[in-house]
């Protein structure tokens, strides 16, 4: 009986042993450095930026913090990064750590919100022209009873000397009001700019700012080329 039950303990911490062994084969084919290790982490990161890449950036943040904190859990269970005691053992360092990351972040997403806002005024002041001619015809049709044709050579006239009928001034700036987003309507656009700072800096650098540029080069570039056809028909004028 003792020989069978030293059989069975045998047997069974063989196999535990093979478990064992499996178990950390299994550990170091994901370990940190591993091919695999680096194959999940650009997985991880691949599906991050497709998430954050999106033009409503709102949508996949939800889902990107949850890939985060999936990849972080992976790092410390499975891949053998000692996060935790990394930070416990070095408290200090990990808490200077992370107010530097949250500072870069609340800079960052400040400057990214003050970009969209620049965006969305310089929008509204490269449409300027045509948005202020159609109010002046409008307001010159209402209150002096001029024809279509009529209010719209006035209204170009008057926009060219800049004096601008109150009502036509104020709905300007109600208007430019209306175009800047408000912090309460872009709260999930901070937050994430301020969290994934590290992802959309690049995005910005190669999406939004060159875009930007390339967009005011041209309506740069318009109102040359519309003053150099200015100048010719007038020259072929009678």
């Amino acid at each position: 009986m003792n020989f069978i039950n030293s059989m069975s303990l045998l047997l069974a911490s063989d196999e535990a042993i093979a478990a064992a062994q499996e178990s950390a084969s299994w550990l170091a084919f994901l370990a940190f450095g591993t091919f695999t290790f680096w194959f999940v982490t650009l997985f991880a990161v691949g599906i991050l930026f497709y998430l954050l890449s999106r033009d409503d950036v709102e949508d996949g943040a939800t889902a990107a913090g949850v890939v985060f904190g999936l990849f972080l859990l992976f790092l410390q269970f499975i891949a053998g990064v000692d996060i935790y005691g990394t930070v416990a053992a070095n408290p200090l360092m990990a808490g200077l750590i992370v107010v530097g990351y949250i500072g870069i972040g609340v800079c960052w997403s400040a400057f990214r919100f003050w970009w969209e806002i620049s965006s969305c005024v310089q929008t509204a002041v490269n449409d300027e022209k045509s948005w202020m001619i159609d109010k002046l015809q409008n307001h010159y049709m209402r209150f002096d009873d001029m024809d279509p044709s009529k209010a719209k050579e006035h209204a170009e006239f008057i926009y060219k000397t800049g004096e601008l009928p109150d009502e036509v001034r104020e709905a300007w700036n109600g208007h430019i009001d209306s175009v800047i987003p408000h912090v309460s309507e872009r709260k999930a656009f901070i937050i994430t700019h301020m969290v994934f700072w590290f992802i959309m800096v690049f995005f910005f650098l190669l999406k939004d700012f060159v875009k930007e540029i390339c967009v005011r080069i041209y309506h740069k570039l318009s109102r040359f080329y519309d003053n150099i056809a200015e100048s010719v028909k007038n020259k072929a004028k009678k």
